[in-house]
């Protein structure tokens, strides 16, 4: 994670799947490749509140953030945005096994707008599982799916993460 800044230049997509430590020239990098209009996928791990050190990951950079998740185990993800050019070509719903995770916009946050949601066995709440953040500059997603192969290896998995790639480069 922290060898980020020397590959920012070279960079069409970047998908954050960490939540190890980060240092203060990453931040830095990070908060600067947004506001020059940077594409980021912020999958799985990369949407925990994961940064003491980095709160403008959780209200610029994806609007909110993951404080738990659901047990590994079998639930549905619902599609909330069908004509979401991320969206396309997914099954308006499908079972996944995954860790639900519980992530929450930040009302005081940098704006979201949820394109899949799925309701946790566990809590009864519902949670936005792929979502968009409406930053001034960048394109960035939201995509919480994705702990294993089992989720990895499903199709509207990867056709979400290929349109999301997609999406987040401008194409």
């Amino acid at each position: 994670l922290n060898g980020i800044p020397a590959i920012l230049d070279r960079v069409d997509v970047l998908l954050i799947s960490a939540n190890q430590p980060i240092g203060s020239v990453t931040r830095k990098a990070l908060i600067d490749y947004a506001n020059r209009g940077g594409a980021i996928i912020a999958h799985h791990p990369g949407t925990w509140y994961a940064w003491r050190n980095f709160p403008e990951w959780n209200k610029e950079i994806i609007g909110g953030g993951t404080r738990g998740h659901d047990p590994l185990g079998p639930y549905k993800v619902k599609i909330v945005n069908a004509e979401h050019p991320i969206t396309k070509g997914v099954t308006a719903e499908f079972e996944i096994t995954d860790e639900l995770y519980n992530y929450n916009a930040d009302p005081a946050a940098t704006p979201t707008e949820v394109l899949a949601t799925a309701t946790s066995p566990k809590s009864g709440k519902v949670f936005p599982q792929v979502f968009i953040v409406k930053h001034p500059k960048a394109r960035i997603v939201g995509l919480t799916l994705g702990h294993d192969e089992r989720a990895h290896d499903l199709p509207e998995f990867q056709t979400l993460l290929r349109n999301a790639v997609a999406w987040a480069s401008g194409q």
